[in-house]
């Protein structure tokens, strides 16, 4: 491999050319097959380590230190079993490339470690092998950390003054809501209806009044037909509330209840409420048995299938 230049960051340096008889060592030993996985990886390393002992202008003792460390784990373990390398080439090319990196070293002049002497010789039968020589360490320092900066404290800042206090802006008083107008007072003056109108006003009412007597009527009588007794009790109450208070003026309830049975019972369902307020309030019980025993089959059919049961309808027998 001859001289160069390689790019580092971005300098470009001089790169010293790797002695031949090295780079054909390395290129032998990296060609070899079949040896322990141990034994390759530590050549591997020796091949990326020569790389970079010359790879910047000069040769670097930090990096030849790890060559011949590797080399001697190389040796050691061709001495521990000697299976690996039972015609000694490998031992060979190590103790060759040892010898041609410490050609290289004495000719650069670089002040490196003390080279790593090759393997001993085999041992001869019968004689216990020596132990090998301890590798040469290189001597790492640890880092002088810089003394840290000390701590100088600042001078107190001046005080400032506080501001002077402004005075509160004058606001202008809201001029006063202007007073509202006096309320009209007129008192309202009710006029009595004329006699004709008070009249049909009357019967309005209490027509009314009979016509929600006849659906609560229906409506319980479809509530005793399902089984629904609090329903049917809350209606039975709703109905004895009404007829008390059609008691309070009881002959205008009697006279519009009697109207209301010579002229609006059109259906059988309208009977109800009528017969309920005549049979509870007219004193009259004969005139009310008379009527009732002249009404259609189907309106009797009404009244005897939905009693209410009140009182007056208990002593006359009615249910």
């Amino acid at each position: 491999m001859g001289p160069g230049r390689v790019t580092v960051g971005t300098n470009t340096v001089a790169q010293l050319p790797i002695p031949k008889t090295i780079d054909d060592l390395l290129g032998g030993l990296a060609r070899r097959r079949g040896l322990p996985k141990e034994i390759e990886i530590l050549l591997f390393s020796v091949g990326r380590h020569v790389f970079r002992a010359f790879g910047e202008g000069a040769v670097k003792p930090d990096e030849l230190v790890k060559i011949y460390s590797r080399l001697e784990r190389c040796h050691l373990a061709l001495a521990a079993d000697p299976s690996i390398d039972p015609d000694g080439s490998l031992g060979a090319d190590l103790t060759n490339l040892a010898a041609a990196l410490d050609a290289t070293v004495g000719a650069s002049a670089a002040p490196v470690a003390p080279a790593i002497p090759s393997a001993p010789p085999a041992p001869a039968a019968g004689r216990v092998p020596e132990a090998p020589a301890a590798p040469v360490l290189a001597v790492v320092h640890a880092p002088i950390r810089p003394e840290p900066p000390r701590f100088v404290a600042r001078a107190p800042a001046l005080a400032m003054p506080a501001p002077a206090a402004r005075a509160p802006a004058r606001v202008a008083p809201r001029p006063a809501p202007p007073a509202p107008p006096p309320l009209d007072l007129t008192p309202t003056v009710v006029h009595p209806f004329p006699e004709s109108a008070a009249a049909e006003a009357e019967r309005d009412w209490y027509w009314f009044i009979l016509e929600e007597l006849n659906g609560l009527g229906g409506l319980l009588a479809f509530q005793r037909q399902e089984g629904d007794l609090a329903a049917a009790a809350r209606t039975e109450q709703r109905a004895r509330a009404t007829l008390d208070t059609l008691a309070w003026d009881l002959a205008a309830t009697l006279r519009q209840a009697w109207a209301f049975a010579a002229q609006r019972l059109r259906d059988p369902d309208d009977v109800w409420g009528p017969h309920l307020v005549l049979f509870a309030l007219e004193p009259e019980a004969g005139r009310v048995r008379d009527w009732r025993n002249g009404l259609a089959a189907e309106m009797q059919a009404v009244i005897e299938g939905t009693p209410l049961g009140t009182p007056l309808e208990m002593e006359r027998g009615t249910r």
